[in-house]
């Protein structure tokens, strides 16, 4: 049964206007982040070829998937459509169509509705490329910031954005809070597993929290501290490193012998950026004596910072990792995600001071009864991730 011609919202929308025109997103008056066109591969890409390559086919595979590549603009159309052409993606049973295929949509800093891939432009690709077109309606009049936000698990061969002919486009008018991007190296987490939208991996949330540009080197399975990767890593002039890639490392040895050679290459090239360690979030999760052996690897890295004379290290969290918890479960299907809102045990510390400002809230509805509250106390907020970002601006 096709349950789309008995309710009309599951239908896809068909694209009738007859004022849109198509711009490439090449076009100057767009503001790429994240990545950039390969135009002799003819698709964007977060790695270049050469670097990619070099480590292994299964790199370049992935230097091709968009995770964290932005288009940002303003304009005063009254809806924002794309067409995109896009390589048949890698299906598994804990991604969203609406995570690894989806291009997201951002209008003033407040995240709307994914341009959602139907399943049929998938199966129905040619050569392995496949085409899909939406269009989404914007709620308020006169020039909107709009951020597009690249699909997290896909390759992009082709993006065009429609606008409604005649209309403005110009420059996003909120300027990134930093001059340079915040670089992140780590897992399949770091690439945005299992987020259900490319806005809401935790890279995109601190972004939309503290406003900064970022570039994702996020590389599922793929991220490993080879030298061509950490060549290009320090090759890039970042404003913060953060370095999570303890997931992919194969063995508590292979940690050894790429943790402390990372940190220190940036550190040459890089002698007063600041450098984040993470360790993997689940590390009760599996094997947890294995687990605290790999923590112990970046811990000493930090302390051989500390030994040299790195006054830009700070230990956060004392060693005890970012455990998942409630952010985590919230923007990923498998839950293994930095915990934005504390470690567990600051988070059961204010469990009960939020039930009880939530027991006082439902005194204002009394008139229905029935209406769940939901309180969210800013000052639940760890900084353990946060701090670290602010501290750029000191």
């Amino acid at each position: 049964m096709d349950i789309s011609k008995l309710d009309k919202n599951f239908a896809s929308v068909k694209i009738n206007e007859p004022d849109l025109i198509y711009i490439d997103a090449r076009d100057k008056r767009f503001s790429l982040h994240g990545g950039f066109y390969d135009d002799k591969d003819c698709t964007y890409r977060r790695i270049p070829k050469d670097v990619a390559t070099s480590i292994s086919e299964h790199v370049e595979y992935l230097a091709k998937s968009t995770a964290g590549i932005r288009l940002r603009f303003s304009t005063n159309s009254p809806y924002i459509a794309i067409k995109a052409y896009l390589n048949s993606p890698w299906m598994a049973s804990h991604l969203s169509i609406t995570g690894h295929s989806c291009f997201g949509l951002s209008v003033n800093g407040i995240v709307k509705k994914p341009f959602v891939t139907d399943y049929d432009e998938i199966i129905n690709c040619i050569d392995n490329v496949y085409k899909t077109e939406k269009i989404i309606y914007l709620q308020n009049d006169g020039q909107n910031d709009i951020e597009i936000q690249f699909p997290l698990y896909n390759s992009v061969v082709r993006l065009e954005i429609g606008l409604k002919n005649g209309s403005l486009i110009g420059d996003y008018s909120k300027n990134y809070s930093y001059n340079k991007p915040v670089l992140f190296y780590g897992s399949s987490i770091t690439q945005g597993a299992c987020a259900c939208k490319p806005n809401t991996p935790y890279f995109a949330i601190l972004s939309d929290k503290l406003n900064f540009d970022y570039i994702n080197l996020g590389l599922s399975g793929g991220a490993k501290g080879e030298d061509p990767i950490i060549n290009y890593i320090s090759s890039i002039d970042a404003s913060v490193y953060v370095l999570d890639y303890d997931h992919n490392a194969d063995s508590v040895e292979h940690l050894q012998a790429t943790h402390f050679k990372l940190y220190q290459k940036i550190r040459k090239i890089r002698p007063l950026t600041p450098i984040i360690f993470i360790s993997k979030p689940d590390i009760k999760n599996y094997d947890y004596n294995y687990n605290v052996l790999r923590r112990e690897v970046i811990i000493d890295t930090y302390k051989k910072a500390i030994d040299l004379g790195d006054k830009k290290k700070e230990e956060k969290g004392k060693g005890k990792g970012t455990e998942g918890g409630d952010t985590s479960d919230t923007t990923k299907t498998d839950g293994d995600g930095p915990d934005l809102d504390g470690d567990a045990t600051e988070r059961k510390k204010k469990a009960a001071e939020r039930t009880e400002k939530r027991k006082g809230l439902f005194g204002l509805f009394k008139k229905d009864p029935n209406r769940r509250v939901y309180v969210k106390d800013k000052k639940t907020l760890k900084d353990y991730l946060l701090a670290p970002f602010r501290k750029i601006s000191e």
